[in-house]
């Protein structure tokens, strides 16, 4: 299973107002390259070490180079892997 960090927009409906976030995300894809899940919290930047977290933050930039997922409309693909299988 492969995976990347995308760039998800998000519409928060309330009574008098609209409102729209953005938020990098992990996303996860199936065999032919389709997401099939994202996580449902946003990522933070992280790592064991201060090259560790350099590297976190650029795979992150990388998500702006990807189309944003609208989380209001975005249609998953199906998992094609059994549980416990790892690519």
């Amino acid at each position: 299973m492969t995976w990347n960090y995308r760039l998800c927009k998000s519409t928060y409906k309330d009574n008098d107002y609209d409102e729209v976030s953005y938020e990098i995300k992990e996303a996860y894809y199936n065999k032919a390259g389709q997401v099939w899940a994202v996580t449902e919290n946003r990522a933070g930047v992280f790592g064991e070490t201060v090259e560790e977290a350099k590297s976190c933050l650029e795979m992150m930039k990388r998500a702006f180079e990807e189309d944003v997922l609208d989380m209001d409309t975005f249609v998953f693909a199906k998992a094609d892997f059994e549980e416990g299988e790892e690519e």
